[in-house]
This record gives C-alpha cells, sequence and structure tokens, in this order.
C-alpha cells in the first residue's frame, strides 16, 4: 500500500505540473504525440480521484489488479 500512496503522489505532482501547460492548445499543435500522453494520463488521474472519492477505502483500491504500474 505504501507503494501505491508513492505512485499516487507522483502522479500527482507531476499532474499538477503538466495540467495547466497542455492545457493551453499552443502546446497541442506544438506537440501532438506528448499532448495525447498527457490527455491518456489524465484521463487515468480524473478517473482515478473520481473512483477514490466516491469510495474512499484504499484498500479496496490498492486491491486492483495492476493498480501500482498504472500511476
Amino acid at each position: 500500500m505504501s507503494d501505491l500512496f508513492d505512485q499516487i503522489l507522483k502522479c500527482q505532482k507531476a499532474w499538477m505540473y503538466l495540467e495547466p501547460i497542455f492545457s493551453s492548445g499552443d502546446i497541442g499543435a506544438t506537440l501532438p504525440l506528448e499532448a495525447k500522453y498527457f490527455a491518456d494520463v489524465d484521463t487515468h488521474w480524473k478517473n482515478s480521484v473520481s473512483a477514490i472519492k466516491e469510495d474512499p477505502c484504499i484498500v479496496e483500491f490498492s486491491d486492483r489488479e495492476g493498480i501500482v504500474g498504472q500511476f
């Protein structure tokens, strides 16, 4: 579970840094491949945060197969 917390925090830190950068249309036009990668991460991040918000029992969330690797 400690690994999961570490990975979630690393992902959150990177997401918070990159979200304002990639939310502007200029970067997406300049770096389309990177913008697509970020869009995938953004979707995963928002879905994960929503899932945690709906059911804050981290034990059940951490039991999902491969969840640590997804972050």
